[in-house]
């Protein structure tokens, strides 16, 4: 569907404190993988078995990865709206289907995808500013960084609709 997008908005994981502790652990992992699997050469005084000291090595990378390719993209067409929170969720919510949109500001509620009892269905990546929708279905926050161009386009729509 080749459809104008009125806006579109692209978010990562860019927390430095977020990033740093993992990758110093991701770096302290890979440096006792090598040196107690392939150097044989034990680390601490009660070494952990090869395979469990393997095991937690790809549990970490495998987070940071996943942590890498977090992205929240949202895009407003005339038809609706559009959210990808890679790689897990891609739906489409249609105007019809929103009673109401609102940008606001909230307290924390934490950091990727949520439920809320206040909100609803959280996607945030940083921030706190978002876009509340009270759907048919139940209420979605989608945290932006573009708040006042967001707020501008959802009321043009509204008093469109």
């Amino acid at each position: 569907m080749n459809e104008e997008i009125l806006f579109k908005e692209k978010q990562r994981v860019r927390q430095w404190w977020i990033r740093i502790p993992l990758l110093f652990l991701l770096t302290f992992m890979f440096y006792a993988v090598i040196k107690q699997i392939i150097f044989d050469i034990p680390v601490g005084e009660k070494p952990a078995p090869n395979w469990v000291l393997l095991m937690i090595f790809v549990i970490i990378f495998t987070f940071c990865v996943l942590l890498y390719m977090l992205t929240l993209n949202t895009s407003i067409t005339k038809t609706g709206i559009e959210i990808r929170f890679l790689p897990f969720i891609n739906k489409m919510i249609p105007w019809q289907d929103i009673n109401s949109a609102e940008v606001l500001k909230y307290s924390f509620v934490g950091y990727g995808m949520r439920l809320s009892l206040k909100y609803g269905t959280v996607y945030n990546i940083s921030g706190n500013m978002g876009l509340l929708l009270i759907t048919n279905r139940g209420k979605i926050l989608l945290g932006t960084q573009k708040a006042a161009e967001l707020d501008k386009i959802v009321k043009d729509i509204f008093i469109r609709k």
